[in-house]
């Protein structure tokens, strides 16, 4: 299971295969239960995108992470401001460049193993979000810049 939360946590792993992301840090990480689940707050970076006419997002996000019983990961999040702040000191305080997205509840990311493959770190990798990017961006731009980013 280590091995496939530092495919999604570990970012010395996770840029040289996410190609949409441009940075990442854990600010903080807890063990609510003890049982095993996560909850991690991190800071990313996405890659500028459309051949640079989407400039680069931040993200501040809080999520809970679930082991499955087949030895894949579900990843849930949503962001954290400055609100959160008293009870999160370790969180950055918003900056003009990169803009600072949001991530609305009900996204998060599924890795699941591939049955056919041996290797711990071969697996499918699902991710469902719903951001508000921040700034103006024309809908065709959006379209263009995320249908080819995790190839």
């Amino acid at each position: 299971q280590d091995k496939i939360f530092d495919q999604l946590f570990d970012w010395n792993i996770r840029l040289k295969w996410d190609t949409a992301l441009s940075h990442g840090e854990i600010l903080t990480e807890l063990h609510p239960d003890g049982a095993g689940d996560r909850v991690v707050v991190n800071k990313i970076h996405t890659a500028p995108a459309g051949g640079g006419a989407v400039s680069s997002r931040e993200m501040v996000d809080a999520g809970l992470l679930r082991y499955r019983d087949d030895g894949g990961l579900l990843f849930s999040a949503i962001s954290v401001g400055p609100e959160f702040n008293k009870h999160l000191p370790c969180l950055p305080k918003p900056k003009s460049n990169p803009i600072r997205a949001f991530t609305f509840s009900g996204g998060g990311a599924a890795l699941i193993p591939l049955e056919q493959s041996e290797n711990p770190t071969k697996f499918k990798y699902i991710l469902v979000s719903n951001v508000d990017l921040k700034g103006w961006l024309m809908t065709s731009v959006i379209n263009s810049a995320t249908s080819g980013a995790l190839k």
